[in-house]
C-alpha cells in the first residue's frame, strides 16, 4: 500500500498503528529493495469472503497491490494448475455449451457469422513501438510438467497448423 492511501485509512481509523516490517520487497527487475514505512494486520472483505492479511506500507509508492495469496483468499483470483482448458471445436456447439452464460446464447445465435474461425487479421503489417532506451529483460524459460508436455505439444502443433502461431525467428537476447 502506498503511504498516501495509508494516511487516508489512518485518518478514519486512528487506532491503526504500523509495526516494523522485516520483509524486503523489490520492484520488478530491481536489485534495490523498496523503502518500507511499516506494516499492519487487518481483516479484508470482498463480496463473499473475508481474509486476514498483513499490509505493508511503502514509501513514495503509487498505488496498492494485493498479494497472490490474499487475492485467492478473497476469491478475486483462481489458479488452476496442470489443467488445459479447451473450448468446443465446432462453433455450432458454442451456443449449447454447458458453461456458457444464458445471457450470451441469444447474441451468439443472432451474430453467428462472427463466431467462426480464429478471428485472424490478415494482410496487415503491425508495428510494435519499442523504446530503444529500455534494456530488454530476458525471462527464464518456464518448464512444462511432464504430465502436460504432450498436451501442450499437441495444442502448439494445432495452433501452428491453423496458422495462428508461427515459430519465432526473431533476435534472441541473453
Amino acid at each position: 500500500m502506498d503511504e498516501s492511501t495509508f494516511a487516508i485509512i489512518q485518518k478514519e481509523n486512528p487506532s491503526i498503528q504500523l509495526s516494523r516490517s522485516r520483509k524486503r520487497l523489490f520492484a520488478f527487475g530491481s536489485r534495490k529493495p523498496l523503502p518500507l514505512i511499516g506494516q499492519f494486520q487487518c481483516l479484508l472483505e470482498s463480496k463473499k469472503r473475508f481474509a486476514y492479511a498483513t499490509i505493508i506500507v511503502v514509501k513514495n509508492a503509487t498505488g496498492c497491490l494485493l498479494s497472490g495469496k490474499t487475492s485467492i483468499d478473497l476469491n478475486f483470483l483462481t489458479i488452476k494448475v496442470n489443467k488445459v482448458t479447451t473450448y468446443p471445436e465446432a462453433v455450432s456447439q458454442l451456443s449449447t455449451h454447458k458453461k456458457l452464460p444464458n445471457r450470451l446464447r441469444p447474441v451468439i445465435t443472432e451474430f453467428d457469422e462472427v463466431f467462426h474461425g480464429a478471428g485472424k487479421l490478415t494482410d496487415v503489417q503491425v508495428h510494435l513501438h519499442i523504446d530503444k532506451n529500455v534494456k530488454p529483460v530476458v525471462q527464464p524459460t518456464r518448464r512444462i510438467s511432464l504430465a502436460l508436455r504432450q498436451k501442450v505439444e499437441h495444442e502448439l502443433e494445432k495452433l501452428q497448423a491453423n496458422d495462428i502461431i508461427e515459430p519465432s525467428r526473431g533476435q534472441h537476447y541473453g
